[in-house]
């Protein structure tokens, strides 16, 4: 008599707590952020298309994504109402108030999202995952946050100067051997521009000199982990600048027809 085993079936578990369970949509663009916005569409890089849909995807256990990461949110909501709705006209330095863990942390958090919808740095930015879920829980003193303030921009005399108008989390590539050393993402909404320095080795192997033709490239002023507020200016970096490889990409797009 041949006996039967029963096959093991894996669960899927969540991507910030680990466990198995009935997982959820998270939104890449946290639905707080993306209601304050207005027409906005998002690049797919792997499909490579424009689309009105919203980015989710469905890696998160219901517990973290309605509590913690949901609270993580709120308070990327409380800034987006404070400072982020406002286009940085450059008149005069502008004074940016913050607790650093929680905004290191949300940062980090739609970094996280955006990587594993895009199979990029999902490895390295899961070690954060449980600083996420408890407030008590600092995070490492392996990166650094620095924010530039991106100005509208007189491409053409005769129109409208273009407004900083996007919401973009993507990472930022340099050739090697700078990779060596450090994972550099970007989140930015509108004129807030925030560079996210992750440092992957310790400071020994660090070749200083790759290094400082990576710190170069950043513009912004660094957020004070031990401090609440910032000075805030521009750097003059401009729009098509910034993204440039960005809009090379979406040369060709054609943009999507609203549903």
């Amino acid at each position: 008599m041949t006996e039967f085993v029963q096959p093991q079936v894996s669960k899927r578990v969540c991507s910030y707590c680990g466990e198995p369970g009935k997982l959820t949509k998270e939104h890449i663009w946290p639905a707080s952020i993306i209601r304050r916005v207005a027409d906005r569409a998002s690049y797919n890089p792997k499909a490579g298309k424009l689309l009105w849909t919203e980015m989710v995807i469905s890696d998160v256990c219901g517990p973290c994504n309605n509590g913690p990461l949901s609270t993580l949110d709120a308070y990327g909501a409380e800034l987006y109402d404070k400072y982020f709705s406002n286009y940085y006209l450059g008149d005069e330095p502008l004074t940016f108030e913050y607790d650093y863990q929680r905004l290191a942390k949300w940062l980090l958090k739609l970094s996280f999202n955006a990587a594993r919808a895009n199979q990029s740095d999902h490895v390295r930015l899961a070690q954060y995952r449980h600083s996420f879920l408890n407030a008590n829980c600092d995070l490492p003193e392996d990166l650094s946050i620095a924010v530039d303030l991106l100005k509208p921009e007189a491409i053409d005399p005769e129109k409208e100067p273009v407004l900083p108008a996007s919401n973009r989390i993507c990472r930022i590539a340099f050739s090697a051997p700078i990779d060596d050393w450090c994972t550099v993402r970007l989140v930015a909404i509108n004129s807030f521009y925030f560079w996210i320095l992750i440092q992957d080795v310790p400071d020994t192997q660090v070749n200083w000199d790759h290094a400082k033709a990576v710190l170069s490239k950043i513009h912004g002023t660094r957020l004070d982990e031990k401090s609440t507020f910032a000075v805030l200016g521009s750097s003059g970096a401009r729009i098509l600048g910034v993204h440039s490889q960005w809009a090379e990409a979406l040369r060709n797009t054609k943009f999507p027809e609203r549903k």
